[in-house]
This record gives C-alpha cells, structure tokens and sequence, in this order.
C-alpha cells in the first residue's frame, strides 16, 4: 500500500463521518495527498530497503489530526482562555 492510498483511505473516512461527528474543523488534505506522493516517490527512489526506511524514518507517510485548541499556522484554532 502506497502513503498516497493511506492518506486517501483516512481522507474518504474522515469525508464519511464528520457531518456525524464533526471530528475535523480545517484541512488540509490536498497538501496531504502531494507529500504522501512526495514520500512515495522517495521510497521507491531510495536505495534503502523497507527496515532502513521503518529505522531512519519511524513515522514517514503516517497521516494524523491535530486537536483545534492547538495553534497550527494557517489553521483554524479554539482560544483558551
């Protein structure tokens, strides 16, 4: 499975169950799916195997969400007060 068919597969969910739960406020998921292309790209290119990429890069291609109280530039974000 690729980065980009990973982030695509969270996106199509998260695009299934937000009206339900409203879970994501902001995205970003057109960047998302050109650097999970970038990643891809990069490990087909590299000349590291599969157990060099998972030692050097523990977290390469994995998608996450960022709770909305926490200040991302560009984001929407909820004041504390």
């Amino acid at each position: 499975m690729t980065a980009v068919e990973v982030v695509q597969t969270f996106i199509d969910r998260i695009l299934e169950v937000n009206n339900q739960i409203t879970c994501v406020v902001d995205n970003r998921f057109d960047d998302a799916l050109k650097e999970a292309a970038k990643i891809d790209s990069l490990i087909k290119n590299w000349d590291y195997d599969e157990e060099e990429i998972r030692i050097r890069f523990p977290l390469l291609g994995v998608p996450f969400t960022v709770k909305d109280f926490f200040s991302v530039a560009g984001f929407v974000n909820v004041p504390t007060i």
